[in-house]
């Protein structure tokens, strides 16, 4: 069970279900939007880096991130550019430690709230 709890007894059974009428599609649509989101964001973390235009092709391949890493120049500093993907959270420290052989710095990760697909 979730946050350390155990089950001791079951009182009801019961079942969530959402019904929408004519008028109340869009709202249904919304909040189904709003809950697959936050279902798909458990267990991911949101990565960002700093690398060096020379280490990119590397870290590249270490982050692939949703459908790739997202890669901008960072103003100011020529040949360094901020890298962020989403990883799975269980895979957080190896990537970490991967980037930084690769010479990736300034690494933030953080949790994610939504995740819209």
């Amino acid at each position: 069970m979730s946050n350390g709890l155990q089950e001791r007894e079951t009182i009801v059974e019961s079942q969530a279900v959402l019904i929408g009428g004519r008028n109340g599609g869009r709202a249904a649509e919304e909040f189904l939007v709003a809950v697959k989101s936050v279902l798909a964001a458990r267990g991911k973390k949101y990565l960002m880096a700093n690398v060096s235009v020379e280490s990119l092709e590397e870290v590249r391949k270490i982050l692939p991130g949703l459908t790739g890493p997202t890669i901008a120049p960072i103003y100011g500093f020529a040949g360094m550019m901020a890298v962020q993907a989403v990883v799975a959270e269980e895979e957080v420290a190896g990537i970490v430690a991967r980037l930084k052989l690769a010479g990736a710095g300034g690494i933030l990760v953080t949790p994610i709230e939504k995740v819209v697909e």
